[in-house]
């Protein structure tokens, strides 16, 4: 099978590459840079182009099976002050990847929207698909919006969708410069020997997924391709201050955390229930948060090592 990864350079992008290489698919990819962390695969037919160059996404295209679509460019912290950009760039270039899609005869989508973003706060202890959606940031309403456009070509028979909402992601390749992903922000900071900053009071919950869980599961959805919609989370609730007592004793380091106003936009709690894919998929997430926290831990060293001894450009060969 052909699989067409949009963002496959990214984070969880660069994990599926390996994962469907593992088990002997074609990769191809579709994102705007290389891999931030490695150098390019030769297994791999790139595309390095924005999301919005429909002649090369149409070129892209051809003879595909399937498409991950990962691209975004927007984050929750900022998409409120970015509306339109966030329109054109994801929504509308979405809808004009589905008639690509068509023009193609690709049915197959996996959208990778928000776990988090679309459920807004939640009156629930644990979230399940069905719960009422109340995004509370432009970033949100745009990733449901994506969702409901799947729906309705699906209904118009032009595709069939699966639509995963990921918790929080985190694990190796995960930027630690960026605004998102806060245990790799936090590692790195100890790592430098910096204070963290809490945003509130610590008590905002999170659910975190591993990458290799979230992996797994992909690996099955495109085995076994059941459109719908289907949470992917760990199923485990922890507060940052939690989070950073297993990341002090991951590291066994001391961590001196400051503490800084809460941001309207922030979901106080989410924590996902996964019972509709561990049902529909036989998926089941199998690493602990002190696993996982360990393994990017242990990766981070690793990368900033490198760093140290060739330079701040080097590609961190881990594949």
């Amino acid at each position: 099978m052909k699989i067409l990864i949009l963002g496959g350079t990214g984070f969880i992008g660069s994990h599926l590459i390996d994962g469907f290489l593992s088990v002997g698919h074609e990769v191809r990819v579709f994102s705007h840079d290389h891999e931030k962390f490695r150098d390019p695969n030769p297994q791999v037919e790139y595309f390095i182009n924005d999301f919005g160059e429909q002649d090369q996404l149409d070129k892209a295209l051809s003879g595909v099976d399937m498409v991950f679509h990962l691209v975004w460019s927007t984050v929750p912290s900022t998409s409120n002050e970015q509306i339109i950009m966030g329109l054109n760039e994801n929504v509308i270039n979405t809808v004009k990847l589905i008639e690509l899609m068509e023009k193609n005869q690709v049915r197959k989508i996996v959208f990778f929207s928000s776990g988090g973003a679309v459920y807004g706060n939640a009156k629930e202890v644990i979230v399940k698909e069905d719960t009422g959606l109340f995004p509370i940031s432009a970033y949100g309403i745009s990733k449901l919006t994506i969702e409901k456009y799947i729906n309705l070509f699906q209904y118009l028979n032009k595709i069939d969708g699966i639509i995963l909402r990921p918790s929080n992601p985190y694990g190796p390749h995960q930027n630690f410069n960026g605004v998102q992903g806060v245990i790799s922000r936090f590692l790195y900071l100890i790592h430098q020997g910096e204070p963290i900053t809490v945003l509130g009071d610590g008590s905002v919950i999170r659910d975190y997924i591993y990458i290799d869980d979230l992996v797994d599961l992909c690996l099955k959805v495109s085995r076994d391709f059941k459109p719908g919609i289907y949470n992917a989370s760990a199923k485990v609730g922890y507060n940052l201050l939690d989070l950073i007592e297993v990341i002090k004793k991951v590291t066994g380091k001391e961590i001196i955390v400051n503490f800084a106003e809460g941001r309207p936009f922030d979901v106080k709690r989410v924590v996902l229930d996964h019972d509709k894919a561990k049902n529909t998929f036989n998926w089941t997430p199998e690493t602990s948060i002190e696993a996982g926290v360990k393994a990017h831990w242990e990766w981070m060293k690793a990368v900033q090592s490198m760093r140290q001894n060739y330079g701040t450009n080097v590609a961190a060969k881990d594949h």
